[in-house]
């Protein structure tokens, strides 16, 4: 998985994430985090054993709160997303 940090600071993370298709993530703990979606994507997440589809659109924002979670990107193309992941 590409990921890159973007910024970074005392009190937030900004992460780009870029998997490419089909590709799974590896097992990952996250803190509370703002995603900002770039693509459109469609994504097989698995968290404390509820497993799920996931549509998401470009251009769409969303607040998650802090998990451990493993996800499947289910498109043949990569897809990207922003994280402002807060620090604790």
């Amino acid at each position: 998985m590409n990921e890159t940090v973007e910024f970074e600071n005392e009190h937030v993370r900004m992460l780009r994430v870029k998997p490419i298709g089909r590709e799974r993530h590896p097992h990952k703990q996250r803190y509370d985090r703002l995603i900002i979606y770039i693509h459109d994507e469609c994504i097989l997440h698995k968290a404390e054993e509820k497993l799920g589809k996931i549509r998401r659109k470009s251009g769409e924002v969303i607040w998650k709160s802090q998990s451990e979670h493993k996800i499947e990107n289910l498109s043949e193309f990569e897809h990207e997303a922003l994280l402002g992941e807060m620090k604790h």
